[in-house]
């Protein structure tokens, strides 16, 4: 049977899955298209650029920018 901890640390995961997926909801949808594809589909930034026929720089900025913004949406949550 699965302890005390064990059950607490997967209801912790699942919350914090949660606020990840409803801070991720927020995001523009160019960045979370970009993000899915570079960290849940494994493409990488020029990969991701030839698909979307967008230049590096944008794609590489619209990751950044993402992942700048769920940071900040969750610190805001925790603080």
């Amino acid at each position: 049977t699965p302890s005390t901890n064990d059950l607490e640390d997967q209801v912790e995961s699942s919350l914090a899955g949660k606020r990840i997926r409803a801070a991720f909801v927020q995001l523009p949808v160019e960045q979370r298209q970009a993000l899915v594809m570079a960290y849940f589909k494994g493409f990488t930034h020029t990969e991701i650029a030839e698909a979307l026929k967008e230049p590096l720089g944008t794609i590489k900025t619209r990751i950044r920018l993402g992942m700048q913004k769920l940071r900040q949406m969750l610190e805001e949550e925790q603080g």
